[in-house]
């Protein structure tokens, strides 16, 4: 049984989390996040969780054998830093860095290539997963193209 230590789980990482731990080879110990009441509620089914808002308390206390990070953007350079303190493998939403302050930190962190995985979780939100399910259903008949659109209201500081 795997450990999961959750940093942020919003709207993004809780679909992917949950996904997680319905396979029995998981379990979520801790969840960091600054809204402890939001997630208890997202987490109220799972037994055993411990919450904080701290994420080295939580690591310290939980000792998960890895993390998923899904905090805000600005936030994700610093977690992975202490996430390679601990020599955790990690699940980290993107983007890694936003500036280039935050990206010379993470050239300093050579060699834990083989312990990050860097993913895009909106394909895991119920709006993909919806569209999947219709698109799979047949009702839509045969697709031969498709145009997408990702106007996001945020980013523009990067």
């Amino acid at each position: 049984m795997y450990r999961i230590g959750v940093i942020g789980s919003g709207h993004r990482m809780t679909p992917l989390v949950m996904k997680m731990i319905a396979n029995e080879d998981f379990e979520v110990c801790g969840v960091c996040d600054v809204n402890i009441d939001g997630v208890r509620e997202k987490y109220a089914e799972q037994e055993n969780v411990n919450f904080y808002t701290d994420a080295v308390e939580m690591i310290e206390s939980e000792k998960p054998d890895c993390l998923m990070i899904g905090t805000r953007c600005s936030l994700h350079t610093d977690l992975m830093v202490l996430a390679a303190k601990y020599n955790l493998p990690t699940f980290l939403e993107k983007p890694v860095c936003i500036n280039e302050q935050q990206l010379e930190q993470l050239k300093m962190l050579k060699g834990i290539s083989d312990r990050v995985v860097v993913s895009f979780p909106l394909r895991n939100t119920a709006i993909v997963n919806c569209v999947r399910d219709i698109i799979e259903s047949g009702r839509l008949g045969r697709i031969i193209q498709v145009q997408a659109y990702n106007n996001v209201p945020y980013a523009r500081c990067y």
